[in-house]
């Protein structure tokens, strides 16, 4: 083989093996964006006229929480809800403030081999941490029916027509059914009511707000109260599963 043939042969290998290197590259980028798409399936509009793709997490009061991806890195902002026309979130298309009641219940599977009483023990610990209050009360207590039934306080902040904070109280009853492996928790009663002089108390779900409490309010209070019942449950049952971890159940 002359040099000169040498040569071009090896140009041309180099040539395919970088070619190999951008098309992998290339393979790599493309499965990078369609995984973060496909965590991106809501949309925000915006009264000013853009459209945001993102995936929402949360929502409190007058923010909505959301990720979205900005040079295939995915990041976390929020917008208020005075800025959005309107929003489709898990596919639903929502306008801002716009409530919808939700029923706060559900079954926990834990693990069939966790006794009844050992989980009966994890939640009242849970009851003990997170309702110490003297206002929030240990209504029943049953270690053989493996029922807990406690009703709560929970401090909730609004603004008022001043743009003031103002703070109410989120009234609620929490039940537990404990079984051999799972557990049922049931969350309702759940009742709003402001500190403010002469204001009102009543049913968290009412279209209508309680005495004393704007519409624009009361659809930020509704907001609020979902995100904290919300999150009441994931304490529970995150504290489920470290506690059965650190106790190698």
């Amino acid at each position: 083989m002359t040099t000169s043939t040498y040569n071009g042969a090896l140009k041309i290998c180099i040539f395919s093996l970088n070619m190999k290197r951008v098309l992998l590259y290339i393979y790599f980028v493309l499965i990078s964006l369609v995984g973060v798409s496909q965590n991106l399936n809501d949309r925000i509009y915006t009264k000013e006229g853009d459209s945001i793709i993102c995936s929402i997490t949360k929502f409190d009061g007058s923010w909505i929480y959301y990720d979205y991806s900005k040079k295939d890195v995915l990041k976390n902002t929020y917008i208020h809800m005075d800025d959005i026309k309107f929003y489709v979130n898990n596919g639903v298309k929502k306008k801002p403030y716009e409530y919808i009641p939700k029923n706060f219940t559900g079954v926990v599977n834990v693990d069939s081999t966790i006794m009844k009483s050992e989980l009966y023990s994890v939640l009242m610990e849970w009851v003990a941490k997170n309702y110490v209050s003297a206002q929030n009360v240990l209504q029943y207590q049953d270690k053989e029916d493996g029922k807990i039934v406690v009703k709560g306080i929970i401090s909730i902040f609004y603004k008022d027509v001043l743009n003031s904070s103002i703070e109410g109280r989120l009234y609620h009853t929490i039940s537990f059914f404990v079984k051999n492996g799972k557990y049922k928790y049931i969350i309702d009663n759940i009742e709003f009511e402001s500190t403010l002089k002469g204001s009102g108390r009543g049913d968290i779900n009412s279209v209508k707000p309680v005495y004393g409490v704007t519409t624009k309010a009361w659809a930020e209070i509704q907001q609020k109260s979902n995100s904290e019942i919300e999150t009441i449950i994931q304490s529970v049952n995150e504290s489920v599963k470290k506690d059965k971890k650190g106790n190698d159940w």
